[in-house]
C-alpha cells in the first residue's frame, strides 16, 4: 500500500510539472494587442500626453541609434492626422525640447526617425513549432507615419522598403496611405527587435513628426499556426498565415481548411488567380505578375479573410 501511494504521489508530481511547464511555455507568448502605440498595460486605454510608451522606443541618431522611450503625443495635427479609432491606440513621437509641442520638429528640418518594438518570444509556439520557422509566429500591424515609413527590419533583416519617390513630402499620415504589414519571418527565441525607419518632412512650422501602430488581428496576428487538436485549440481566423510579405516569387498559406476558396486580386480588384486549398501549406506562385500591391482573399466556412501582399 505504501509503495502504491508513493507511485501515485510521483505521478501527481510529474503531472504537475508537465502542466506547469505547458503553462509557462504558453505564458511566454506576448499579447500582441498591447503592442499598439500608446496602449496602457491593460489594453483598455491609452497613456497620457508626454508619457513614456511602455513598449516602443525612438531614436534620431541613425540605425540602430541610441533609443529612448517614445513619447505619447496624441493627435497633435488635428488638421491632418486621423484619430486612432481604437480605445488602446494613439500617436507617439521622438522626444525633444525645441518647441512647446513634443511632436513639432520644424526645428530639426527633415529628419530620419527610428522606432523600435522589443519583445520576447519562447523557443517554440503554442503547438511546438520552433519560433524561427517561417510562419511559426506572425505580427500584423497597420501603420501611419508623418511622413513616410521607409524601411522595416526584423532582427536586422530588411522586410519592407517603401517605393515612395518623395518620402519627406509623403502623406503617410492619411488613412488612405496606411501601410499594412504581416511579418512572419526572422523571429527568434528570446529578445526580438523590430525597427521602423521613418522619414519626416519638417522644413517649416508646423512640422509634425508622429508614428502610430495598431495590431491587426484580421491580418492573422498569431502565435500558433498549427493544425493539431487537443490541448490548444484556436479558431482558423486566428491561425491562417500568409507569408512571406513582402514576397519576390511565391506565397504560402498555412492553416487553412482544405477546400477553402482562394483568390488573388491586383490593386484594381481584378482576380489574377483563383483556386482552392488542397493542403494545409498551400503555395501560390506570383512570379509571372508585376511588382506591387495584391490582395489574397481566403473564404472558408463562408467567412472571408483578406490579406494585403506586396510583391517586390
Amino acid at each position: 500500500m505504501i509503495k502504491n501511494a508513493i507511485i501515485h504521489y510521483y505521478k501527481y508530481v510529474l503531472f504537475g510539472l508537465i502542466v506547469f511547464t505547458f503553462y509557462k511555455t504558453q505564458s511566454q507568448i506576448p499579447n500582441a494587442n498591447l503592442f499598439n502605440t500608446a496602449s496602457n498595460a491593460q489594453g483598455n486605454g491609452v497613456l497620457s500626453y508626454n508619457s513614456n510608451d511602455l513598449n516602443w522606443f525612438a531614436s534620431n541618431t541613425g540605425l540602430p541609434g541610441s533609443f529612448v522611450p517614445a513619447k505619447v503625443c496624441g493627435n497633435q495635427a488635428p488638421c491632418c492626422w486621423p484619430g486612432s479609432g481604437a480605445i488602446n491606440n494613439d500617436w507617439i513621437t521622438y522626444p525633444h525640447s525645441c518647441s512647446s509641442s513634443i511632436a513639432e520638429h520644424s526645428c530639426s528640418g527633415n529628419v530620419d526617425l527610428y522606432y523600435k518594438l522589443s519583445f520576447n518570444l519562447p523557443s517554440a509556439n503554442n503547438c511546438g513549432l520552433e519560433i524561427s520557422n517561417p510562419g511559426a509566429y506572425c505580427l500584423a500591424l497597420d501603420l501611419l507615419v508623418d511622413n513616410c515609413l521607409h524601411q522595416v527590419y526584423v532582427n536586422g533583416n530588411l522586410v519592407y522598403t517603401s517605393n515612395v519617390s518623395n518620402p519627406y513630402g509623403h502623406f503617410g499620415f492619411l488613412n488612405s496611405q496606411e501601410v499594412s504589414l504581416q511579418i512572419c519571418n526572422y523571429w527568434k527565441a528570446g529578445t526580438n527587435n523590430v525597427i521602423f525607419h521613418t522619414k519626416s518632412g519638417a522644413p517649416y512650422f508646423p512640422g509634425w513628426s508622429g508614428f502610430m501602430a495598431k495590431v491587426n488581428p484580421t491580418l492573422s496576428t498569431s502565435n500558433a499556426p498549427c493544425s493539431t487538436t487537443g490541448i490548444h485549440e484556436v479558431s482558423h481566423n486566428e491561425i491562417v498565415t500568409v507569408f512571406p510579405n513582402p514576397t519576390k516569387n511565391e506565397i504560402h498559406i498555412i492553416g487553412a481548411d482544405k477546400g477553402s476558396e482562394i483568390k488573388v486580386m491586383n490593386a484594381l480588384g481584378a482576380v489574377i488567380y483563383s483556386g482552392v486549398t488542397t493542403t494545409e501549406n498551400e503555395k501560390i506562385s506570383l512570379s509571372q505578375f508585376n511588382n506591387g500591391l495584391y490582395f489574397v482573399r481566403l473564404i472558408q466556412n463562408g467567412k472571408p479573410i483578406t490579406t494585403k501582399i506586396i510583391k517586390e
